[in-house]
């Protein structure tokens, strides 16, 4: 055979090789991309891996770490004093495997793979390296809170999102003079956390606005509802609602215009039966054309009855504390709050599945 064939042949035949190793090659990449594709979406992970640092080991922190361990974040607990971390770890793992008896476990975990994600440590350093997220619980106390963020501010990295769960004490008091004041917002939540699923986040003047942003993401993606308060103010926003309602309801009482159990009911069996699923500026949206409509109707009385109101009246100065405190314990004896708490939990848990099944239905 002449030598010009032989190479002919031989460049056909490298060819056609080389193109056939490519598609294999390629072939092979491709279904091995689909399988690992589909073996992760299969095997997709439980568990987060950033760590979120709880400061205490009370009521509220223990229900902080509930919220965060039911999506599979990983979560410290960390009191100064070992033994109060042990009692609550222990107490958490009962709640969760009590919940999951009952059916009101939060997220897709189950109790035991959502207790495998939360440990204690009375270590600082320890507990806050590496930390994405710490949510500080300690009693409303302004200069035991600061003294916990001094000691965090020494620890801490440029990234991580400093906390609060104060109820009432202003950002800005206690994040002042820290290095990571623009990393510092508070989480306020209503009690008992873990079941009434808002939570209002206050900045500090300083904070910032990214940060108050990823924590409302944070909190939206643990099961929470948020509410971003721009700047803080005196009260915060839940606080100052109720207590335009409860300084309303003491001076009905006070003036003896009804009694303490038919006022309750005002709110429990009326009002407060459209407030469970819609706010009070829709419900007036709802109630006429719009809400323009609504103020045109009766923006005037509304603004007459407030103007009638008076000074806000002094609850421990009354003359009526007694005569309404004998009131309440008739309707409900001291001894039987527990219960009656109990009873406000299920009460509660209904409810959010009621306002979950709404919400998917229509």
């Amino acid at each position: 055979m002449p030598i010009v064939d032989v190479a002919y042949e031989t460049s056909i035949w490298y060819y056609y090789w080389s193109l056939n190793l490519h598609i294999f090659w390629y072939l092979r990449g491709r279904i091995n991309f689909l399988v690992i594709r589909k073996t992760n979406d299969k095997m997709a992970p439980k568990f987060k891996t950033e760590k979120v640092v709880i400061i205490g080991s009370d009521e509220v922190a223990m229900s902080w770490a509930l919220i965060f361990a039911s999506v599979g974040y990983q979560v410290l607990l960390f009191d100064i004093i070992q033994e109060q971390v042990y009692n609550a770890l222990k107490e958490i793992k009962f709640r969760l495997k009590r919940s999951q008896e009952l059916g009101i476990l939060r997220g897709t975990l189950n109790a035991k793979e959502q207790f495998r994600c939360i440990k204690g440590t009375n270590n600082l350093m320890k507990a806050v390296r590496n930390a994405t997220f710490i949510q500080e619980c300690a009693p409303e106390i302004l200069p035991l809170k600061r003294r916990v963020f001094q000691s965090l501010d020494y620890y801490v990295n440029d990234n991580v999102i400093l906390s609060s769960a104060s109820s009432s004490i202003l950002p800005s008091l206690i994040s002042n003079g820290l290095i990571h004041r623009s990393q510092f917002v508070v989480t306020n939540s209503l009690y008992p956390s873990y079941f009434v699923l808002l939570v209002e986040i206050v900045p500090a003047p300083w904070t910032d606005p990214g940060v108050s942003m990823k924590t409302r993401e944070l909190m939206i993606q643990v099961g929470q509802v948020p509410v971003l308060l721009y700047k803080e103010v005196e009260g915060f926003a839940m606080n100052r609602i109720q207590y335009a309602i409860l300084k309303e309801i003491w001076r009905l009482v006070d003036e003896k215009v009804v009694d303490v159990e038919d006022v309750d009911k005002a709110i429990s069996e009326g009002v407060g039966m459209r407030y469970a699923f819609l706010g009070p500026l829709e419900t007036a949206h709802l109630s006429a054309e719009g809400i323009q409509n609504y103020i045109e109707k009766y923006g005037l009385y509304i603004y007459s009855i407030c103007q009638m109101l008076g000074e806000t009246p002094r609850m421990s100065q009354s003359m009526n504390v007694q005569k309404i405190s004998d009131q309440l314990h008739a309707l409900m004896p001291l001894e039987r709050l527990p219960d009656r708490r109990l009873w406000l939990h299920a009460c509660l848990v209904h409810l959010a599945q009621l306002k979950k099944e709404m919400k998917a239905k229509y």
